[in-house]
């Protein structure tokens, strides 16, 4: 059994990561490529014509969810963690959004000074006071 969540967004890296990078990393580059991380890195490829051929250029562009549709992220601000440690000199920007099985379990994941803040959604009524669920 256990608790299933659906996570979307993307963590944007600039710069953006080479081919090499990607690889010393150690995560996934295609959905659900990997269960060992709740996270992957998102790809871009760019074809440049050579006298050769055709060149293929890949980039890590984005950290993004490991798996598509709801999945068990129990460690996924670990996971965001220690992506974002191995990564030094890095800009992060966005975040991943997980949503849970029950009403109004939803958590913001992103990057600040080099660490992972989790913010926690709440429901709110227009006079600021939080809605009881």
């Amino acid at each position: 059994m256990g608790y299933y969540s659906r996570v979307d967004g993307r963590i944007e890296i600039t710069p953006p990561l080479n081919a090499a990078e990607v690889r010393e990393l150690g995560l996934a580059t295609k959905s659900n490529e990997s269960l060992r991380s709740s996270v992957r890195i998102e790809m871009e490829t760019e074809e440049r014509d050579t006298d050769e051929g055709t060149l293929t250029i890949l980039r890590g562009t984005a950290l993004v969810a490991a798996r598509d549709g709801a999945s068990k992220y129990y460690t996924l601000d670990e996971d965001i963690q220690a992506a974002v440690t191995k990564l030094p000199g890095r800009t992060f920007t966005g975040a991943l959004i997980r949503a849970g099985e029950e009403q109004g379990d939803v958590e913001r994941y992103r990057i600040e000074n080099g660490r992972v803040v989790t913010e926690k959604a709440s429901l709110r009524w227009a006079d600021g006071t939080e809605v009881d669920l």
